[in-house]
C-alpha cells in the first residue's frame, strides 16, 4: 500500500545521513560484508557520512549539506509532474520498498485537487 507524506527541506536535512548510509554502505556481493563505496572528489563516502552525522540537523541548511557532500541537490527533489526542482513535496511511497516512490510538488498537488473537485460530467 502506498503511504502519502509531506516532505520538507528540514525533513530531508534530518534524514540525510541515514539516506547516505543506506545508499553507500552496501553489502559486497562476493564476501557478504558491508563496505563503503564511492569516493567523491577527495572524500570517501564514509567520511561524508561521518560529517553528515555530526551536522546539527536542527539548524543546518541545504548549503551546509551541499558543502559536506561537494554537490548540490541532496535535500531537494525533481517533481515528476512539472519537472522542476523543489524542496517541499508530497511523496507517494510503497511502505515495503522505498525505491518505489513518486514525488510531486505541492503546486502540482493543488492543481490536481482543483481538477478532482470538479465539475465532472
Amino acid at each position: 500500500m502506498k503511504e502519502i507524506e509531506l516532505i520538507t527541506e528540514r525533513d530531508q536535512i534530518m534524514s540525510v545521513a541515514a539516506r547516505w548510509k543506506k545508499h553507500f554502505y552496501t553489502r559486497h556481493h562476493g564476501s557478504g560484508t558491508y563496505l563503503w563505496g564511492h569516493v567523491f572528489g577527495n572524500k570517501s563516502s564514509e567520511e561524508i557520512y561521518n560529517r553528515l552525522v555530526a551536522l546539527d540537523k536542527t539548524t543546518a541548511t541545504a548549503e551546509d549539506v551541499d558543502a559536506i557532500i561537494g554537490t548540490t541537490g541532496e535535500v531537494s527533489f525533481f517533481c515528476h509532474i512539472c519537472e522542476t526542482v523543489k524542496t517541499t513535496y508530497i511523496q507517494f511511497a510503497d511502505s515495503e520498498d522505498d525505491h518505489d516512490s513518486i514525488e510531486i510538488c505541492c503546486d502540482c498537488i493543488q492543481k490536481a485537487a482543483k481538477i478532482a473537485k470538479g465539475p465532472h460530467d
